[in-house]
């Protein structure tokens, strides 16, 4: 009888699909939305939900929360849970955009105006704060029979305080900053919110012997992440602080090391892309799938950058 339940369990993971990413998309935003506009409508004009619909509706890849609904629905999660995490994931995700923006007083994300420059300072500040919260009350939401709610709410403040301690930790460093002080920075402020996608539903499975190998996978391919986007963003953020680069990886890297910083980061992307996708590939029940096809994607696009800026 044990057999036949292993089977069955191993052959329900093995045809566990993600929905289609249109579908995705709407019960992603849709399971958003349950958590932020509760009350609104009793005590606001129509601003803050005016504010709200422009920063959903701005869109984004999604990845944290493709990834954690992904890793869910391998673990036998159901899928009404599984959307709940990954939009938790998502809320977390999207506060902390907009009160990155809100620090750097940027105008663009995604290329529509930001909160702080759309709607005001004051309430990018309250959205942001908001979005925690809603992410909060996301996992009040778990309907799951087992769930360790006060270990899942240790693990998303754990998450939340790396994050902010990474910020902080980058954008008060010295004018030169060591470059493997810039690399710890980078990761800390990126990873939490990466790892919160396997480790969430991990730990609801009860599978938390796996947290550390998907912590340490997830380091390594948000740190792949942030050296992408910092090369993307070097010319800009020289522009923006010519002796930092706006604490971009590359100009730290230009400081310390002879020849073309931008190879060296590069280099290091490769590096990072690699180690997370043997560390994903030791993760149990396949839930590494969803990461190594992330793994996937920012190789392709790291490489079809490289070639555009050979040509260029």
């Amino acid at each position: 009888m044990k057999t036949h339940q292993g089977e069955a369990v191993m052959t329900a993971r093995a045809t566990a699909r993600p929905l289609p990413l249109q579908k995705f998309e709407d019960d992603l935003v849709a399971t958003m939305w349950l958590g932020l506009d509760e009350g609104a409508e009793a005590i606001d004009s129509g601003h803050l939900i005016a504010a709200l619909t422009h920063h959903i509706n701005g869109g984004g890849s999604r990845i944290r929360a493709r990834l954690a609904h992904h890793c869910a629905l391998q673990l036998m999660i159901e899928e009404p849970d599984a959307l709940r995490l990954a939009a938790l994931c998502e809320l977390l995700h999207s506060a902390s955009l907009i009160h990155d923006d809100l620090s750097d007083h940027a105008q663009i994300r995604r290329e529509v105006p930001s909160v702080n420059h759309a709607f005001g300072e004051d309430t990018a500040l309250c959205l942001g704060d908001l979005f925690i919260s809603a992410a909060y009350a996301m996992a009040a939401r778990l309907e799951r029979a087992d769930l360790p709610l006060a270990a899942l709410l240790q693990l998303i403040h754990r998450a939340i305080t790396l994050t902010i301690h990474g910020q902080l930790s980058a954008s008060l460093s010295s004018s030169k900053p060591k470059l493997e002080h810039s690399i710890a920075a980078a990761c800390a402020k990126t990873a939490p919110l990466f790892s919160l996608a396997l480790e969430l539903p991990l730990l609801v499975a009860g599978e938390r012997k796996a947290q550390p190998l998907a912590r340490r996978a997830c380091e390594h391919f948000a740190l792949a992440y942030q050296l992408l986007d910092d090369l993307d963003d070097y010319d800009d953020d020289m522009a923006l602080d010519p002796e930092r680069g706006n604490g971009n990886l590359v100009r730290s890297f230009e400081r310390e090391l002879p020849g073309s910083a931008k190879e060296h980061a590069t280099t290091l992307l490769h590096q990072c892309l690699g180690q997370a996708s043997a560390e994903a590939d030791l993760l149990p029940h396949g839930i590494g799938g969803g990461l190594k096809s992330a793994v996937q994607q920012l190789a392709a696009t790291a490489l079809h950058r490289t070639h555009q800026s050979a040509y260029a």
